[in-house]
């Protein structure tokens, strides 16, 4: 029943889940790819325009560059038709070549050929600043060529960036359009699902509820089967004394009926000796018969409208076959009383209440029956172990979480708590130990009690 709400409880969950909140999540998917989306243009949008400003201004500087470049080669040029000028200037030649005429006079050869050097090396000068020039304005129109095609492409892809740009902005505006209709779905959808789930909530609050109700009485239930069955138990071992006794009982009725059948035939002296015998056997069977009630005496069995087995007599017929001759069949008594110390160090006695020797002897074949020993095994009916334990606990093979354990641990020294519980003798067994050993109940449990009592050993 408890595991029937568990599976009902998590395929609600479960359901409610994949009904109710798959929708949500593909909203809140969509609305992240949306904005991954805008993102992404808005980094591409950044990045031309970062890219458009780089090369405006890489340009901006070889304008600046060529302007220079163009600023030294006029100064240069200029330089150069002022050289030009003075030399195409006959005056100024003239009044050159009088001063050197002059200068030539007066300091002879010497100043001649410095005269000749120096119109030589002027010459080549202007050959070369007239081929210098040429080149530079040939470098001239070539950069102004490339600086208008540059401001041409500049302008060009300006327009088209802007042009890009405003494509971008209106697609933003969209997008931000849809999320935004995107999120108003989205809040809708996350307040019906709110509302929603506070109904769920409710009722999974009433069938947590109603599990635990169902959960408290499957526990009680639990606990009065375990009650059950320690009853059935006990009364499976009241059962197996019962069948003992009435075993011996009906072997002491063909004993006694095998008397009779002798007695019959005998002369008038046996007959005599018989009558003495009867007298004798009645006046001990009206002493054997409160004491055997006695050793019978233990947990109720079941209702006589459903008897243990029905090819046994009702235990008023056990009563009434056994008789002194019980005495002559009794097994052979293999265990003995703790009276003092512990199961691994104890003082024992052979002597102790007669109805619990009866009622051990009874229990011996059901424990036979449990532990279904070979039959040249040693006090088979006790199993003995490697540590001191109660040979009623192992043969049904109760726990001690359930069941509780000894007093004394490992080294009992008084009756275990089922065993107490049933009304049992608790009879220890174990390899290192001569022979099984009785345990007395706890003091509490015996108080006012002397050992030659049944309530000194078995809880009454």
């Amino acid at each position: 029943m408890s595991l029937d709400f568990d599976n009902a409880l998590m395929s609600l969950n479960s359901d409610a889940f994949g009904r109710d909140y798959e929708p949500l999540l593909r909203l809140e998917q969509g609305n992240a790819e949306l904005h991954v989306a805008i993102t992404q243009r808005q980094d591409a949008a950044r990045i031309t325009f970062n890219n458009a400003g780089r090369a405006a201004e890489e340009i901006q500087k070889e304008l600046d560059a060529t302007e220079k470049d163009g600023e030294n080669i006029r100064a240069a040029m200029e330089q150069s038709e002022q050289i030009l000028r003075m030399l195409r200037d006959p005056a100024h030649l003239r009044r050159q070549l009088a001063q050197q005429q002059v200068i030539g006079e007066l300091f002879g050869d010497r100043l001649g050929r410095i005269r000749v050097e120096t119109v030589n090396r002027l010459r080549e000068e202007a050959a070369d600043l007239s081929e210098a020039l040429r080149e530079k304005g040939a470098e001239i129109e070539r950069l102004e060529d490339e600086a208008r095609r540059a401001k041409s492409e500049t302008s060009l892809a300006g327009e088209n960036l802007w042009g890009e740009c405003g494509g971008w902005e209106q697609e933003e505006r969209e997008l931000r359009v849809a999320v935004a209709a995107e999120k108003k779905r989205a809040d809708d959808a996350e307040a019906r699902i709110s509302t929603q789930s506070w109904v769920w909530d409710q009722e999974k609050r009433g069938l947590e509820t109603e599990l635990d109700r169902q959960k408290e009485r499957a526990d009680s239930a639990s606990a009065a089967y375990d009650q059950l069955k320690d009853q059935l138990d006990a009364s499976h071992m009241a059962a197996a004394v019962v069948n003992g006794a009435w075993e011996r009982g009906a072997r002491l009725a063909h004993r006694r009926f095998q008397l009779h059948v002798i007695a019959a035939g005998a002369a008038g002296a046996v007959a005599a000796s018989r009558r003495d015998t009867l007298f004798v056997e009645s006046d001990a069977r009206a002493q054997e018969i409160p004491r055997e009630r006695q050793s019978l005496a233990m947990r109720p069995l079941l209702p006589p409208s459903t008897p243990l087995n029905p090819r046994l007599p009702s235990p008023q017929s056990n009563h009434s076959a056994v008789s002194v001759e019980a005495l002559a069949v009794l097994p052979r008594q293999d265990f003995q009383f703790l009276t003092a110390g512990s199961s691994r160090k104890p003082t024992t006695t052979p002597n102790g209440p007669e109805e619990v020797v009866a009622q051990i002897n009874g229990l011996k074949e059901a424990w036979l029956g449990f532990f279904k020993p070979a039959k040249t095994t040693p006090l088979a009916w006790a199993q003995p172990g490697t540590k001191p334990s109660c040979v009623n606990r192992r043969a049904r093979r109760y726990t001690l979480t359930h069941n509780g354990g000894h007093e004394g641990g490992e080294d009992p020294v008084s009756a275990c708590r089922k065993c107490r519980f049933d009304k049992l003798p608790c009879i220890i067994a174990y390899k290192g130990a001569a022979f099984p050993v009785v345990l007395p109940l706890a003091a509490m449990f015996r108080k006012g009690k002397q050992p030659t009592e049944k309530g000194y050993w078995v809880l009454s």
